[in-house]
């Protein structure tokens, strides 16, 4: 008799157990003999799935932002005011962020990881241009509400992602000071202000 193919199984939990490690440990220092452990499958059983550690770093980072887009083009199809929506995501990613710091520390470890990979770097550049042009679609939608000119709604992206993520880097260097999204928040609304939404 065959044997079952396990890929649909072990692929996720193989990366589930490299995102803790990683993010514990950083993705230079990190051995795969920890993932394994982790995953509670030998190293070989790694090796029948990802051809070496940095094919695992890239598997990771694709399923990483793969994820961040899905809640972004849901945060498209979201009905509603363009603010209103955006501030709503903002509270919920806060709330998850502050929880869970694992997610933010696997995101640091994969930019700086794109800093010396030619291969990451191409990846999170275009997570990034994905993500402006989701946001740039919104802001054009909103702005046309309104009876507004679109011609700003990719410069006023760029600076709602710089403000969140510059945000995000400053949380998990201060370990969520309270009141962190809310300045955030207000620096946004006041863009938004600007171009009048």
């Amino acid at each position: 008799m065959p044997r079952p193919n396990m890929s649909a199984k072990r692929i996720p939990q193989i990366l589930d157990a490299a995102m803790l490690v990683f993010s514990r440990n950083g993705l230079q220092s990190a051995k795969l003999e920890e993932v394994a452990l982790a995953a509670g499958v030998s190293k070989a059983t790694i090796y029948l799935y990802f051809k070496s550690k940095d094919d695992l770093i890239s598997a990771l980072m694709k399923r990483f932002f793969e994820q961040n887009m899905d809640v972004l083009h849901h945060l498209r199809q979201t009905e509603g005011d363009f603010r209103q929506v955006l501030m709503e995501w903002i509270d919920q990613t806060e709330e998850v962020l502050a929880e869970n710091d694992v997610f933010v520390a696997i995101g640091l470890e994969f930019y700086s990881f794109a800093g010396r990979d030619a291969q990451a770097k191409e990846m999170v550049r275009g997570f990034f241009l994905e993500y402006q042009q989701l946001l740039t679609e919104m802001i054009e939608t909103a702005l046309l509400k309104k009876r507004k000119p679109t011609d700003i709604a990719p410069q006023i992206a760029f600076g709602l992602i710089t403000q969140f993520e510059g945000a995000n880097l400053i949380g998990s260097l201060i370990k969520w000071e309270p009141g962190l999204y809310s300045k955030m928040k207000t620096n946004m609304g006041l863009l938004l202000d600007g171009a009048g939404l």
